[in-house]
């Protein structure tokens, strides 16, 4: 392992003798600080409680994980709370979370800290008990930590109260911003925020606390839409961090030939898994990979190995299908300090909850993102500890039959190159989701419901000022509305009034309407009695089937068509469920940063032997095609593109050339193009660069009726091929493409 970064983790959090901010806290939490053992503030609280202080502020704090945010919001917003009492009833903060683990957490750590100050701490998710709510319900007050789907629920179930639940209210906090901006949740969390605000008839201070900003301008704007630039950044996270590293790569001899998990014996995430289960035995640990499926045939694996070995098992699975009691059970192993344990998880780990230290990270395959990445990085190196990552890469082994593509070992250079980045302190800007109908059909609905109907004119003034429906107009907000009474979903009395149609009704009535992003038909798999999570089958299951689910083992024992259960019982075989899905897109960035590593000449001193065997080769192949010149390659019958830019730029070229009739095929970072020599693809593309293509909204139309989000369904043609276009095209991306095939050197 090697440290490729110095410097030392910021100061344990606490009073300093020269701390201005410590003195302007309430003497009751100044002492709680003092019981905590704090020796001195850190830099994030030292500089946000003077702004917070100031009650007009909404402010951005961007740390690292584990640096005291959550203090650094609440303590001078309780000292303000206390020092100036409101006389209005109800919720005085509104925290917003994305996770309801999260929530959990954050419950227990605010009832300490709120303590001291009389302040009550409630929390509302769908696992709360009714009992819990309607308390709060009768009595509002004090800190009120929700999911965006519970915040959508009151809205819809209790519009009436909200005016009264939230009349006191003075903040709004909203954790983990980088989960929410440039995503569907993120849209509807800042619909709702809106609503609130006309609720109340003003706007509360609000407070964003993040791990990462790749994009300042982004993140105030989501914040506080109707006036970004008043929003102040703190801005802590490119203090020194420790990191210890290592990329270690592994060669696939053979694919998988089924999907029995025995059977892949010789593939190479069994070496994977060997390294993990030696490494990381003893201690706790967090391995993240990038789908449930893996999840869960990595703690098969690992729990394999434990038993191969005679040895108790410490290695369980973490995702969003497992139940409740399933993952707390995996975070509760992980805070016992008396047992090791490694849990395996998708990105359900990777916020803020509280699990203890952590010894080490470990990632398989490229993460998501750099933000992603630096944040996973930051789940281990705690109390004083530096940060260790061990990201594991796999590439298939070359044969007769592998070409320029295989030979340039992409998967690993782009693991590499997310590291420099990440090393390099770039942060990936999240993308605006414009033109955010899917979303919008949702939050019309919610309004309506909210309010018992509205004028179509009302509608547009709440729903589509700044923030994340500016973009719709008044013919494009009417069109919509046609769209959605179309579907049955709304209808409009005489008078104008529009109110919920039939369906509309039926579909709201059920949970699910609460969530923007698709909620699958999922089959409940239990356990004498016990339930262990949900999974969504893409066949009917059939009793004798085998599983792997929650880390184990099982066969079918019974299916409930009429009541979606299925009962298992342990097994000594199992198959993975397939209920993941694709890839993310590769950014430009990364591809840039791809390009950096194969034209360089440095060899990373936190590569493993193997790493840097394939990084040579790939180094090499990529001189011998001369590919910091050539663009294109001819191989039999295909041309190969290799222009290095994203996935969008990518799709988008790839559409285009299918408007020639000109079949292409995406393949890691290139385009194969069938039936094409590279020099008429060059005159195809002079075609292009001179204006001979089709518009972005035409390429949309070729798409069909491409479905992205949960509410697509509802739109009509025209709608769903603008929405299309604006999420799915990049036009200048894909000009670059072209660009760079004309002015490549013909092949030889």
């Amino acid at each position: 392992m090697s440290s490729p970064t110095s410097g030392s983790e910021a100061p344990t959090p606490g009073r300093s003798a020269t701390s201005t901010a410590f003195e302007l806290l309430d003497a009751r939490l100044q002492r709680w600080v003092y019981d905590e053992g704090w020796q001195t503030l850190r830099a994030v609280q030292e500089k946000a409680i003077p702004l917070l202080i100031d009650a007009g502020n909404d402010v951005i704090l961007s740390a690292t994980t584990a640096s005291g945010k959550t203090e650094a919001a609440f303590l001078p917003i309780l000292s303000n709370l206390v020092a100036n009492p409101e006389a209005k009833p109800g919720a005085q903060v509104l925290c917003v979370s994305p996770l309801k683990a999260l929530i959990d957490d954050q419950f227990y750590r605010l009832e300490d800290l709120c303590a001291p100050v009389d302040v009550a701490v409630h929390r509302w998710h769908g696992d709360v008990t009714a009992t819990a709510k309607a308390r709060f319900t009768r009595q509002p007050s004090g800190v009120l930590v929700i999911t965006p789907e519970s915040l959508e629920a009151m809205f819809v179930l209790r519009g009436d109260a909200l005016a009264a639940m939230f009349a006191g209210l003075r903040y709004v906090v909203v954790d983990e911003l980088h989960a929410f901006v440039g995503t569907q949740r993120g849209a509807q969390l800042q619909s709702l925020l809106h609503r609130l605000d006309l609720v109340l008839a003003r706007s509360p201070v609000r407070v964003g606390l993040s791990a990462t900003i790749g994009n300042v301008g982004v993140a105030t704007a989501f914040l506080r839409p109707s006036n970004p630039a008043a929003v102040r950044i703190v801005d802590c996270s490119d203090e020194p961090f420790d990191v210890r590293l290592q990329v270690r790569a592994y060669v696939n001899h053979r694919p998988s030939t089924s999907d029995d998990a025995d059977s892949t014996a010789g593939d190479a995430i069994f070496a994977v898994t060997e390294d993990l289960y030696q490494t990381l035995r003893g201690s706790n640990n967090l391995i993240f990979a990038n789908a449930r499926a893996r999840v869960e045939q990595i703690s098969d694996i690992l729990t394999q190995h434990s038993a191969r070995d005679h040895l108790p098992n410490e290695f369980w699975p973490h995702h969003g299908n497992l139940s409740r009691e399933v993952r707390d059970d995996a975070e509760s192993r992980l805070r016992d300090p008396h047992t090791p344990a490694t849990v395996i998880c998708t990105s359900t780990l990777e916020l803020g909850i509280d699990i203890g230290a952590v010894t080490s990270v470990a990632q398989v395959g490229a993460p998501p993102s750099v933000a992603v990445l630096r944040q996973r990085v930051g789940r281990s190196g705690r109390r004083g500890e530096p940060a260790v990552l061990r990201l594991y890469s796999t590439v298939d082994e070359l044969t007769a039959s592998s070409d320029i593509v295989d030979e340039l070992r992409w998967p690993l250079v782009h693991s590499i190159a997310m590291v420099n980045l990440m090393l390099d302190r770039w942060l990936d800007s999240p993308a605006h989701p414009s033109l955010n109908l899917s979303t919008l059909v949702q939050q019309t609905m919610s309004t309506l419901l909210q309010h018992g109907g509205a004028r179509a004119d009302q509608l547009h003034r709440i729903l589509c000022g700044p923030g994340p429906f500016g973009d719709v107009d008044v013919a494009d907000y009417a069109r919509l509305l046609r769209a959605m009474a179309g579907q049955d979903l709304i209808t409009q009395e005489p008078m104008g009034l529009l109110l919920v149609a039939g369906k509309g009704e039926r579909i709201a009535s059920h949970f699910s309407f609460y969530a923007v992003f698709e909620s699958t038909k999922e089959w409940r798999v239990t356990t004498g009695g016990h339930t262990l999570g949900t999974l969504s089958p893409l066949h009917p299951p059939t009793v004798g089937d085998f599983l792997i689910f929650a880390g184990r083992r099982w066969s079918i024992a019974a299916v409930d068509a009429d009541a979606e259960v299925i009962e298992v019982t342990p097994a000594p075989a199992g198959k993975l469920p397939t209920f993941d899905a694709g890839p993310v897109p590769i950014s430009n960035a990364a591809r840039d940063a791809m390009v950096a590593v194969y034209e360089g000449t440095e060899e990373p001193p936190w590569l493993d032997q193997a790493a840097r065997a394939l990084l040579s080769e790939a180094r090499a192949a990529w001189r011998r095609a001369d590919l910091s010149k050539n663009t294109m390659l001819k191989t039999g019958a295909i041309t190969i593109v290799l222009p290095w830019v994203g996935d969008l730029a990518l799709n988008t070229a790839r559409l285009i050339l299918k408007s020639y009739d000109i079949v292409a095929e995406l393949v890691g970072p290139a385009l194969y193009v069938k039936g094409l020599v590279p020099s008429a693809l060059a005159a195809v593309s002079a075609r292009v660069l001179a204006g001979d293509h089709p518009d972005a909204l035409e390429l949309a139309t070729m798409m069909g009726r491409y479905k992205l989000d949960k509410w697509d369904w509802v739109l009509d043609d025209e709608l769903l091929t603008r929405a299309n276009a604006a999420r799915c095209i990049e036009i200048d991306g894909a000009l670059t493409v072209f660009r760079r095939i004309f002015e490549a050197p013909p092949p030889d």
